[in-house]
């Protein structure tokens, strides 16, 4: 029905759907279905992609990535969007999330790695990640992984803190 509808979904007020519908796909792990790589033609326009809220971005690029989709220009859209919105970005586990869907597509956007890896070695010194929660300590894993993916563990010293 999305497929079908494509044109009313995309000057629909409910902008949310298309959101949910690619993440349930993901959650299936349902890689054939043809709405997805819709979903990401949708996703590379960036005037469109920016009314999607910041919370519903992060969770559509981490469908994306479940689903094993990639488009440069898409989720350099992303990156860029959530630059804008960085001061949004207060939980470790909101940023592991971004930075596992990029790390997971392989697609290193180094000024979102940067302030994302800044905003955590901040998270340190004020000493607020609690790290004997259990999501918080999976928050932490998944993003040492994605900034070793990254190379994080050969460009800067203090990678050490999230050993």
């Amino acid at each position: 029905i999305l497929v079908d509808r494509l044109v009313e979904l995309k000057y629909t007020g409910n902008i949310s759907l298309w959101v949910v519908a690619t993440q349930s796909l993901a959650s299936l792990r349902y890689r054939e279905a043809s709405w997805p790589l819709l979903a990401l033609e949708l996703a590379s326009d960036k005037v469109f992609l920016e009314k999607v809220p910041l919370h519903r971005q992060c969770e559509l690029l981490a469908g994306f990535a479940q689903l094993g989709l990639f488009d440069a220009k898409a989720f350099r859209n992303f990156a860029e969007l959530l630059l804008a919105e960085k001061s949004h970005f207060k939980d470790s586990k909101d940023m592991a999330k971004v930075l596992m869907s990029f790390a997971q597509s392989h697609f290193f956007h180094e000024e979102i790695f940067d302030t994302l890896y800044n905003l955590f070695l901040d998270m340190f010194q004020e000493e607020s990640i609690k790290i004997d929660k259990r999501d918080s300590y999976e928050a932490l894993v998944e993003a040492a992984w994605s900034f070793g993916l990254a190379g994080y563990h050969r460009k800067f010293e203090s990678f050490a803190s999230f050993l």
